[in-house]
């Protein structure tokens, strides 16, 4: 007899709904919101939209001018070409210039920096260092 246990998973960076990249994102992964105004129509006791409305500004995510609306979307988890992987976390790291893809890092005066041990590993830089700001930026796996 076998017995299988239920796992409760969280999958991270899925977009299950939408194409992951339908909002512009900052270079840490966070959403750019811009303010929009937008019309809360009234409703009767019978759930009729009445002609009344408020208006108010919220800020809503900037949506990403190569998003087309036309193009269907097909959950990642539906396609060969995605597979869940187990880990720990990943995040967007401050990093020196001597950083490179594979290395594991070290943080001084909170940039990240080459080290023989460590648990942070570059898995990608998605900004090159910056003279002018002090550090580029790399997604990084935390086991």
């Amino acid at each position: 007899m076998v017995l299988l246990r239920k796992r409760r998973v969280v999958v991270l960076g899925e977009a299950s709904f939408h194409w992951k990249n339908r909002y512009l994102t900052n270079e840490f992964g966070g959403l750019i919101l811009e303010p929009q105004r937008i019309r809360t129509y009234d409703v009767d006791e019978e759930g009729n939209t009445l002609p009344s409305y408020r208006e108010e500004s919220v800020l809503l995510p900037l949506e990403n001018p190569l998003f087309d609306y036309n193009e269907p979307y097909v959950d990642r988890k539906e396609r060969d070409e995605w597979n869940i992987v187990g880990m720990m976390g990943q995040v967007y790291v401050r990093v020196n210039e001597d950083v490179q893809t594979g290395d594991y890092l070290m943080a001084i005066n909170g940039i990240g920096q080459p080290s023989e041990k460590g648990n942070v590993k570059v898995m990608k830089l998605t900004k090159a260092y910056n003279a002018a700001c002090g550090y580029g930026i790399a997604l990084c796996f935390i086991k």
